[in-house]
């Protein structure tokens, strides 16, 4: 697991090593993480950090690597036998992301891209109830996602994005959320 790790780390890393100027693209942004399905049952919509490296072997096509990170929590009230009590639920997911891209040109300063690509999911589960304080679970799953981001450059070096991606992870069962992320970036 540490190989694979390691793996999908340096490809996110190598844009950056080969990249001639104005090919490459750097940034981070902040937003929010919406689960579907049995996710939803459990995590409430929660907050998304991420940063991103993208490089474009043509005008067309590239290649992103992201980092994100989503902390996602809910509170499920139930009747038991006798009393009534409160299960609190605590997901913080680290993934590391590589995407194949295609960016369309709208306009010389706006711009619309498609992505999809698979990576690697750190997960850690948190749960307390009032009789199981702090009971957790961690682990690494290989899931798929597919995005766009719509973005406008405001200086010849510097933009924002909007990105959108739909994450599908195979933890235990298929778990599904939708990030929306606003980035800034750098052009290199």
């Amino acid at each position: 697991m540490k190989q694979m790790l390691l793996v999908l780390g340096l490809l996110v890393i190598t844009p950056v090593l080969f990249a001639a100027e104005g090919d490459m693209t750097i940034g981070g942004g902040l937003g929010f993480a919406m689960p579907f399905g049995d996710l939803s049952d459990a995590v409430d919509a929660g907050i998304t950090l991420n940063l991103f490296g993208e490089y474009y072997f043509t005008d067309l096509l590239g290649i992103r690597g992201m980092m994100n990170y989503h902390f996602l929590s809910g509170e499920e009230d139930f009747w038991g036998y006798y009393d009534y009590y409160t299960v609190e639920t605590d997901l913080k997911i680290f993934d590391i992301l590589i995407d194949a891209a295609a960016r369309f040109e709208l306009t010389d300063k706006m711009y619309i891209t498609a992505m999809g690509g698979m990576g690697a999911y750190m997960s850690k589960w948190e749960i307390s109830t009032p009789v199981v304080s702090g009971s957790s679970d961690n682990q690494t799953d290989i899931g798929i996602n597919l995005g766009g981001n719509f973005t406008y450059q405001l200086t010849r070096d510097w933009g924002i994005q909007g990105n959108l991606i739909y994450h599908m992870v195979n933890m235990d069962d298929w778990e599904n959320w939708l990030d929306f992320t606003v980035t800034a970036s750098y052009s290199l």
